[in-house]
């Protein structure tokens, strides 16, 4: 699970309707509808929610990295 900690209530918001669209089509579509300033939030949310989902795999990977390394000969 994805958290992103210290957002404005607006921000939540956005993210809240971006996650709620499960059409890409529908999505741009919205996204495009928004003001220039609103696009440009959505874009830095689109990329916090990438970044952690990438850190969130990461420590996956090195978590399990660290198990191979204790049970490798």
């Amino acid at each position: 699970m994805i958290t992103i900690d210290g957002l404005t209530k607006g921000q939540v918001k956005l993210l809240d309707i971006m996650w709620s669209i499960s059409d890409v089509e529908v999505y741009d579509e919205w996204k495009s509808a928004l003001s220039e300033e609103l696009q440009d939030m959505v874009d830095v949310l689109e990329k916090l929610v990438v970044y952690e989902t990438l850190e969130e795999e990461l420590q996956d990977f090195t978590q399990a990295n660290e198990l191979i390394k204790k049970f490798a000969l």
